[in-house]
């Protein structure tokens, strides 16, 4: 299975969350999970839920091609627009 990225948005296949990845885990038992998160709603925090990399589908869109590449530099995946998070 390829290497899910940060900034790609990801469907779960299961319950059919989606939501751009925001953090990637590696456990010593083999096991890699990704932290998805929502657009904000109001403003207000969202949490981060974490799923297992084979329950994830990459829809093919990322945060930089929403943000624009003049706002997002994914190689470090540091958010430059000050106003989005």
């Amino acid at each position: 299975m390829p290497i899910l990225t940060l900034s790609q948005q990801a469907v779960v296949k299961i319950t059919g969350f989606e939501g751009f990845i925001i953090g990637r885990c590696e456990y010593l038992t083999g096991c890699t999970q990704y932290g998805l998160t929502t657009k904000c709603k109001d403003s207000q925090a969202q949490s981060t839920p974490w799923f297992d990399e084979g329950l994830l589908t990459v829809t093919g869109v990322s945060v930089e091609s929403v943000a624009g590449p003049e706002n997002f530099n994914a190689e470090v995946g540091q958010h430059r627009s000050p106003g989005l998070f």
